[in-house]
């Protein structure tokens, strides 16, 4: 398994609203590589805890699922399905009767040339570490280069979780692991 150079990609044929979706329905497989033993040492790292850590983060998957399949896709933006288990989650947080994941989007800069910008970021934070790991093809947390850019990866990928957590609230368990990994490699 190598090193992919892409977590947020946009596709102009696209709206934002699925280039958003398709950005979380990537994202814990994205997250695994910096954990993923053929691409990382890290549960080496954290030895004991390596077991729960990876308990942790298969729940968290699973929450992320659950939480993106309440989203029913039409005409290029997202609603959610009145049948689902969140429906009063987003009832309360979204009590307008058009919710769309478009509308929450552009109130939280996640639409045209922000959105743009954001995964532009993001992807080059990624592409840094992906550069230097090139040779060895893992990254090595006991390398103090690329735990220092794994770290500034990590602290903008964090206000990305920050912002979206707010119409996907299974994002703040991978928000956890991933402080998580920050702090055990600081």
């Amino acid at each position: 398994m190598e090193l992919g150079t892409v977590w947020f990609p946009i596709n102009e044929s696209k709206t934002d609203a699925q280039n958003v979706y398709s950005f979380l329905e990537n994202v814990s497989s994205n997250f695994r590589q910096l954990f993923n033993s053929e691409t990382s040492n890290y549960l080496e790292v954290i030895g004991e805890e390596s077991m729960l850590f990876e308990n942790a983060y298969w729940d968290a998957e699973q929450q992320l699922k659950i939480n993106l399949s309440v989203f029913e896709e039409s005409n290029g933006d997202y609603r959610f399905g009145a049948s689902e288990n969140l429906y009063f989650y987003y009832r309360y947080f979204f009590p307008h009767p058009y919710f769309s994941l478009s509308r929450i989007l552009k109130n939280i800069g996640f639409t045209g040339s922000s959105l743009r910008l954001k995964a532009n970021l993001l992807n080059a934070l990624w592409n840094e570490i992906v550069s230097v790991v090139s040779n060895s093809k893992v990254i090595d947390f006991l390398d103090k280069t690329i735990v220092k850019l794994v770290l500034k990866f990590l602290n903008y990928l964090n206000s990305i979780f920050d912002s979206l957590k707010i119409a996907f609230p299974g994002l703040d368990l991978l928000k956890e692991l991933k402080e998580y990994i920050e702090n055990t490699i600081e």
